[in-house]
């Protein structure tokens, strides 16, 4: 059994990771760490496990295998590469990190320390997306000429005064990825547009955020993240190709695809949740069969930096007001002379 630690049981864990972690063969649930220590001991009370006073306990405890890492954004750099740097397997919340630099130097340190660092983009795993990829992959729709993306939720008053809480980096991120894990393709080049819409919100980041991407290999498509979607949760995403459309997650149906010469099939999945539910995956059983097997993740360090590139890219075109090309994002992995900044 592979011991794992949760590091930062909020919402996302007891929704996403717990469950998850429950639901595999061969992880063990060995403990928890919060920010305060009575925050700790109340999830062990309910849930069991080691409670951690102090994050030295968990790098210094040899049957620590790994770390799921659920906290905020900015806090990702530096557990992750304490958690590395004491020999620890690392599951990491998305976004990865606050920038592309961090993100390089995390996936660096994970490669020279021999341990798997996998990024919790788990909307690759919802069963809509997989069966879209499937499609796409062999030609359903034909050539993939276009999309749009959508992805919100309803934030209220207060919930978004943090600048990492911002539309684009804690919702658009899970996009971001999708997107790329369908396309296929790395994105060239972004134009991008963020905004505060609600006031009530008193955000320092933005609520919402309107993103054209052109990718490598030509496709260009359009991404909008929300925090302020108060009907519930949107998540359609629609792909036009030469010969059809695929729609996800739409009115009635989560897949449907639409033929140019007429032809339309609807592809349904046994429990099939409303939009506004999400959708349980298997995001830390493949993290366990990462470590058990010995093998690459299945969203990598590397598709972490895809995400943080972009991400760098659209805050730079907002600012900027124009196209950004991704190669102007600057990747640096000296972390001595990053640290002198």
């Amino acid at each position: 059994m592979v011991n794992i630690v949760i590091i930062g049981s909020g919402s996302i864990a007891f929704s996403r990771h717990i469950p998850s972690l429950k639901a595999s063969k061969s992880g063990n649930l060995y403990g928890f760490y919060n920010r305060t220590f009575q925050r700790t001991l109340s999830v062990t009370e309910k849930l069991g496990g080691k409670a951690f006073r102090t994050l030295e306990e968990i790098w210094e405890d040899d049957l620590v295998d790994a770390v799921i890492i659920s906290t905020p954004a900015p806090s990702h750099f530096q557990l992750t590469m304490s958690s590395l740097a004491a020999g620890k397997h690392v599951l990491c919340e998305k976004p990865l990190s606050v920038n592309a630099i961090e993100a390089k130097l995390m996936t660096e340190a994970a490669i020279k320390g021999g341990k798997k660092l996998m990024i919790a983009h788990a909307q690759r795993l919802y069963r809509p997306h997989i069966k879209a990829k499937e499609l796409l992959d062999r030609n359903e729709i034909g050539k993939l000429l276009t999309f749009r993306t959508f992805l919100g939720v309803g934030d209220k008053e207060e919930s978004v005064s943090e600048d990492w809480k911002s539309s684009i980096a804690e919702v658009g991120s899970h996009r971001i990825d999708l997107m790329h894990y369908l396309i296929g393709s790395d994105v060239k080049r972004v134009f991008a547009h963020l905004t505060n819409l609600n006031p009530n919100l008193k955000a320092t980041g933005d609520d919402n955020a309107m993103t054209i991407l052109e990718y490598q290999n030509g496709v260009r498509g359009v991404l909008i993240s929300s925090r302020t979607s108060y009907n519930g949760n949107d998540r359609m995403t629609q792909l036009f190709g030469t010969e059809g459309a695929i729609t996800l997650y739409g009115e009635k149906h989560s897949v449907i695809v639409e033929k140019e010469n007429g032809e339309k099939n609807v592809y349904t999945f046994a429990n099939e949740l409303p939009q506004s539910v999400m959708e349980p995956t298997t995001i830390v059983g493949e993290f366990l069969d990462a470590i058990e097997n010995d093998t690459e993740p299945i969203i990598t360090g590397k598709d972490g930096i895809a995400v943080m590139k972009t991400l760098d890219a659209m805050y730079l075109s907002n600012s900027e007001e124009r196209w950004v090309d991704l190669d102007e994002v600057e990747i640096e992995t000296d972390l001595t002379s990053r640290e002198r900044k």
